[in-house]
């Protein structure tokens, strides 16, 4: 508990430093990434403790059976998880309500979905939360690859043609918004769900095996 409610601070302490950058551009990602990375870190480290022994279970501390169990931690983690919806809000500043900002409050879900399976295939909390980043990003990096792409030929299609090297900040070109929404709610309700499928089985699967 000591360690989460630290882990917690520390992610608040951050989002608000890198809130002091000037640009969206800028701002935007860093606060994105410290976001996501503090809350996977706050999932890994409940989904990583061990499970507790039958007389835990017996005084009522924690459920017995894993299917409780696995929701007793996935409220636990939605508990911690509820003051990082308020970023968006800090995030409002010169750019009012850009959807793209909102888009914020992706990091705690994204956490909440794909930290429980990698936690429970490394077994720690360092494991989980290092693994469901680097699945998460090799995936997105994948995909706004080819949307770089086709924002290239679009562009260059209207004589306006990008400069090699894209960045994040392209992404927030009005004209190319709907690629980075596409991108952001295939992989909310694609990726993310099936992930949290995968960590239930697994997790369960994991628990029944240890009786």
């Amino acid at each position: 508990m000591k360690q989460t409610g630290a882990v917690a601070l520390l992610t608040l302490g951050l989002i608000l430093w890198v809130h002091q950058l000037p640009t969206i551009g800028g701002r935007v990602p860093l606060v994105f990434v410290v976001a996501w990375f503090g809350a996977a870190a706050i999932v890994a480290l409940i989904f990583a403790r061990p499970r507790p022994t039958r007389i835990d279970a017996a005084s009522l501390t924690v459920p017995e059976r894993p299917d409780a169990e696995w929701r007793a931690r996935m409220h636990q983690s939605v508990r911690w998880l509820l003051p990082f919806a308020l970023v968006p809000l800090l995030e409002r500043r010169g750019v009012r309500s850009d959807p793209a900002v909102w888009l914020l409050d992706a990091a705690p879900i994204i956490a909440l979905t794909t930290v429980p399976y990698f936690t429970a295939v490394a077994r720690t909390a360092f494991g989980g939360a290092v693994l469901s980043i680097g699945a998460f990003q090799a995936v997105w990096t994948c995909g706004a690859s080819a949307l770089f792409v086709v924002m290239k030929r679009t562009a260059a299609a209207a004589g306006a043609p990008l400069p090699d090297g894209g960045t994040f900040e392209d992404f927030f070109r009005p004209e190319y918004r709907y690629l980075f929404l596409g991108l952001s709610v295939a992989m909310l309700f694609g990726y993310c769900p099936a992930l949290l499928g995968f960590g239930y089985r697994r997790f369960v699967r994991l628990h029944e095996c240890s009786n």
